[in-house]
């Protein structure tokens, strides 16, 4: 097996076993709820910790429409237009605020409830963002939202960037969409060099 082959491996080997500790997921959940306790529109599930162990977690039982599931959400009356923003806005402040973010935001992760807010699940995987890169990510935000390419040039991950600057450009309008076309790129890309943004928001707008 060659060095790049056990380096995946390890990495892999480290992901799953962090996904399957249960007190850690609960850690997780916690600080997650904790950051956004003063937005109502997102919702974490408490953890009960009398109930919960290694091998076990028990949390509040929080239901919602699945995000993807954009027909059923407009047949509610949610403005999933709406949705796509305050997705990409609670990402946004994860990485540029909390510098703690969700890192599996894949649609069975995440829900849209009664009222258009968010519920987010599963918090086995997570990452911090050192100080040092969300200052120079906030530098990149403000770069593309005040058009100033020096600035974006200097500190930008190039492909992120692009694909933000691109959608800047074709679709910016108002301040709302601004957030948007700057964040899609950005926030689900966790600050890498790589775009992992949702399709479905292209959707639900």
């Amino acid at each position: 097996m060659s060095a790049f082959c056990r380096g995946i491996y390890k990495e892999a080997e480290a992901i799953l076993y962090q996904e399957i500790d249960y007190i850690s997921e609960g850690r997780n959940a916690d600080k997650s709820r904790r950051n956004f306790q003063d937005d109502p529109q997102i919702q974490v599930p408490r953890v009960y910790w009398q109930l919960t162990s290694p091998r076990a977690i028990t949390l509040d039982y929080l239901p919602g429409t699945k995000i993807t599931s954009v027909t059923a959400l407009q047949a509610l009356g949610v403005d999933t237009a709406a949705v796509a923003r305050r997705a990409t806005e609670a990402y946004l402040v994860q990485i540029l605020k909390h510098g703690f973010l969700h890192s599996d935001p894949h649609p069975g992760n995440i829900a849209v409830s009664a009222i258009g807010g968010l519920i987010f699940y599963d918090f086995g995987m997570m990452s911090s963002i050192v100080p040092a890169t969300k200052e120079r990510l906030l530098e990149v935000f403000y770069g593309i939202y005040r058009k100033d390419a020096a600035k974006v040039r200097i500190v930008g991950h190039i492909p992120t960037v692009m694909a933000a600057v691109l959608m800047f450009g074709a679709h910016c309008k108002s301040d709302a969409d601004c957030i948007v076309c700057i964040g899609v790129p950005m926030a689900f890309s966790g600050g890498t060099d790589v775009n992992m943004c949702f399709p479905y928001l292209g959707e639900a707008m």
